[in-house]
Order: structure tokens, then C-alpha cells, then sequence
């Protein structure tokens, strides 16, 4: 959909990361996403002011965050701008959301090199390594029990990992076709052979993200109905 940019946000307290793909990096582009972040992670029956006020965004001096969008957004809901250094300067004391950024770069290449998928797939890829970051432990996160550190997702209070609900990037799995997934053409058929992209939660809704390779089209199901998670399609790169 002509997802190029992505914006990433790193929470300094808990080390957990957050990916949204956009198609530039212009003012309103990153007004927008910082506006559906903060709806995600910090609305609150009281409104997005309760949890956003005095909250502060930590940013090099990029012109996609000093506009007149994402200034009149700050003041909309309480939070502060603060800017690094230009230069290396700035770079040091970005550290932590430039080696988060680097680590999601490494991971993202290497998750699209074993899958084979083509490079519109990128997207996916990116959330699928934001999902398997923020599940590992860090040592920003110390704790007497726990000398690797808890998760990111452990420190925000989802202390259970379930393993069942992770499947590889690229790999083929089966799912059932609802109502409004079924074909005009093909009405009896149930089921779509497919492959696994990434969890849904990052369009907005539960379940998972899969790419019906034989209809040409991305599907979003609640579950898999046969996963084969280790198994990859021989295909050449770029089918």
C-alpha cells in the first residue's frame, strides 16, 4: 500500500518497541502516527490527556518532528518535545532507540532472507520482528530473580508467554474462510492455503495476518487452522 517510512518508538522505561509503517515522513504523517499510538497504548476512559500529559518525546531534530503538526499535537495533549544534539552528540544521546532501531534492521534482513518472500513483504516483516523483540528478555530490565532481565512485555504486565500464538515469518499454513473471506466465484470453498505474515494487533485487530498467495490477496483471520510454522514453500525469490 505504498509503505515506505516507518516510525519507531521506543518507551525508556520498559524497553518496549513500536513500528508503524507511512508513506513519507512529512509532518502530518508523524502527527497522525504519534496520535494513533498514544490512542493505542495510553487512552483511557478519562482521554488520551490522562496518560499523555507531561510526557516527553525524545527526538533528533529531523524536520519531520520539528512542524507546526506535531507541536500543535504535543500541545493538544499535554506532552513535551526535547530534542538531541546535531551531529554525533545526537547520536549518543539517542542511543537507546538507535541501537533498538539497528537490532529491528538486523532482524528484519534476516527474517526476509529465510522466508524468500519478496520485498513487498517487508512491512510484515518489521512487525513480526517488533513482536519477537519485545518477547525477549533485556538486561535494561534487571531483577533479583532474573540476572537477563525481564521482557518488555513482562514489565508492561502481560507476564505469560504463550508460544503457541507465535508462527514463522514466510511459512505455510492453512485457514478457514468466513463469510465475507469466500469467493463469488469459488462459494464452496472453505479454506485457503496461505502465508503467515505477522500478528493482527498491529492493523487494530486480533488474530493474524496471512497472504493468500493463490487469490493474490492479505487475509486477516483469528486463527490458523493447520500451521506447519517450520515448513518454507520452495519458491525462487520473488514469487
Amino acid at each position: 500500500n505504498g509503505m515506505r517510512e516507518a516510525l519507531i518508538l521506543v518507551d525508556d522505561c520498559s524497553r518496549k518497541l513500536h513500528a508503524y509503517a507511512m508513506k513519507n515522513k512529512t509532518g502530518a504523517s508523524v502527527a497522525e502516527t504519534l496520535r494513533k499510538h498514544f490512542h493505542l497504548t495510553r487512552s483511557t476512559p478519562e482521554g488520551i490527556h490522562y496518560y499523555c500529559h507531561r510526557v516527553q518525546l525524545q527526538s533528533d531534530q529531523g524536520s519531520e518532528f520539528i512542524n507546526r503538526d506535531v507541536q500543535q499535537l504535543c500541545q493538544e495533549i499535554g506532552a513535551v518535545q526535547s530534542f538531541s544534539c546535531p551531529g554525533d552528540l545526537g547520536k549518543w544521546q539517542n542511543g537507546i532507540c538507535e541501537r533498538k532501531i539497528k537490532d529491528l534492521g538486523r532482524t528484519m534482513r534476516a527474517i526476509m532472507h529465510r522466508s524468500c518472500l519478496p520485498p513487498a513483504a517487508a512491512v510484515y516483516a518489521m512487525y513480526h520482528a517488533v513482536d519477537v523483540m519485545n518477547t525477549l528478555p533485556t538486561s535494561a530490565n534487571i531483577t533479583m530473580d532474573s540476572c537477563a532481565g525481564l521482557s518488555p512485555n513482562e514489565v508492561e504486565g502481560d507476564n505469560v508467554l504463550d508460544i503457541t500464538s507465535f508462527y514463522a515469518f514466510g511459512s505455510h499454513c492453512f485457514v478457514h474462510l468466513d463469510k465475507e473471506h469466500r469467493l463469488a466465484s469459488q462459494p464452496n470453498v472453505q479454506a485457503a492455503a496461505c502465508v503467515y505474515l505477522c500478528k493482527a494487533h498491529h492493523l487494530g485487530v486480533p488474530g493474524h495476518v496471512v497472504w493468500d498467495y493463490q487469490n493474490r490477496r492479505r487475509l486477516t483471520v483469528p486463527r490458523l487452522s493447520s500451521p506447519e510454522w517450520n515448513f518454507y514453500p520452495l519458491r525462487k525469490l520473488g514469487q
